[in-house]
């Protein structure tokens, strides 16, 4: 049986923060930036629209430290590494990604359905013919 669930809804604003609080959100990646992070200007109108949000206020002034700022975005936002962060792969691999696939082991057995082609480790094995290319 198929399930049924209510589909996402597109966040339609009232207003435009970029074009309507230009100051306070070129405050917010200012204040971000200076404690290290680094957020786009539509990123930051939406992370100060969801601390609004709280209290349903369509927007609250950009007031205080730069601690107070991001402490405030930190509630609403999800902190990642950049990619410049991370070290890079080992040799031979162009991606961690790539790397972790081919040094896991996978223990499993499968069944697979006739006609099934399916690809690991940068290898095609074709069931239907019997053969890895």
């Amino acid at each position: 049986m198929k399930r049924l669930t209510p589909a996402p809804r597109p966040v339609k604003p009232d207003f435009d923060p970029l074009v309507d609080y230009p100051t306070d959100i070129e405050r917010i990646v200012t204040a971000a930036a200076n404690l290290g992070f680094k957020v786009t200007l539509r990123d930051a109108a939406e992370l100060w629209r969801r601390h609004a949000g709280e209290v349903c206020a369509s927007w609250f002034e950009v007031e205080g430290s730069d601690q107070d700022i991001v402490a405030t975005l930190l509630k609403h936002a999800e902190v990642q590494a950049d990619e410049d962060d991370l070290p890079a792969p080992p040799t031979g691999y162009p991606s961690w990604l790539d790397f972790a696939v081919d040094t896991m082991e996978i223990r499993a057995e499968v069944s697979c359905p006739p006609n099934f082609v399916f690809q690991r480790s940068r290898r095609t094995i074709d069931t239907t013919r019997g053969r890895t290319t």
